[in-house]
């Protein structure tokens, strides 16, 4: 049986915290976005959206209703998570980890 090389072993443990990374990133941000909106209509379904399906949920909101937070550093944040997320994911299926 081979030993995994050093490549193989941090696309693994990026591909396993990055998920993590992300929802401790991006739930505090909507959620704390979502307490500023005076708008009462839907915070009690974006709230639990956030909450049940975190990633989803939080990258929706942070792209969909948030007012608080610049366009510049939504866009950056959400989707340079998911893009992080997806070359790990392929870069993973590469090397067959």
């Amino acid at each position: 049986m081979e030993n995994p090389g050093m490549l193989s072993l941090l696309v693994s443990f990026y591909g396993y915290f990055i998920p993590f990374i992300l929802m401790s990133v991006w739930i505090p941000l909507s959620l704390i976005d979502l307490l500023k909106n005076e708008e009462l209509s839907g915070k009690i379904g974006w709230t639990f959206a956030i909450i049940l399906i975190p990633l989803f949920g939080a990258a929706a909101y942070l792209l969909l209703k948030s007012k608080h937070i610049q366009s510049q550093i939504k866009n950056a944040v959400v989707y340079g998570g998911f893009g992080i997320l997806v070359f790990i994911f392929i870069l993973s299926n590469v090397l067959k980890v």
